[in-house]
């Protein structure tokens, strides 16, 4: 696969021949919606470069049961994104203000697409919360611009 291809888990109809006995096992509508919710999520991702062996397929196996229960509940699918960057708090030498600069405005719309498309397809939709270490970090920062004055 070539690092601009980006492989779907399952194609959208793969659980629609579902035997009546296999349906009781699960809830193959719900089983369905979480596969198309899987897909959308993969449709955003990074592409796995070539040089690095793509095992999506075991991130599939660890994810669907999340998304799956929660389409099972109806609720909406939690995502959460750790180590999100930070704008530094030194305004004279590293950022021109406090607001978001183009690239943060990008990264946040992407996000907010990813969230729009699971909503357009799985009503509940989906909360992103990103995680930062920011005010960690920013501490850090902060005490070293003290220290070398």
């Amino acid at each position: 696969m070539s690092a601009t291809e980006v492989q779907v888990p399952f194609a959208p109809t793969s659980f629609s021949a579902l035997s009546p006995v296999e349906s009781i096992v699960f809830d193959a509508k719900a089983l369905q919606k979480a596969t198309e919710i899987l897909n959308v999520i993969y449709r955003y991702r990074a592409p796995v470069p070539e040089s690095v062996e793509d095992r999506s397929d075991e991130g599939t196996l660890k994810f669907l049961p999340l998304i799956y229960s929660r389409v099972k509940a109806h609720q909406a699918i939690q995502l959460i994104l750790p180590a999100f960057p930070f704008k530094s708090p030194n305004r004279k030498n590293k950022v021109l203000g406090t607001l978001p600069d183009k690239g943060e405005e990008t990264a946040l719309s992407h996000l907010n697409g990813l969230c729009a498309a699971i909503t357009d397809i799985y009503e509940p939709g989906a909360i992103l919360t990103i995680a930062s270490d920011g005010l960690v970090y920013n501490g850090k920062c902060i005490l070293k611009e003290i220290l070398s004055t």
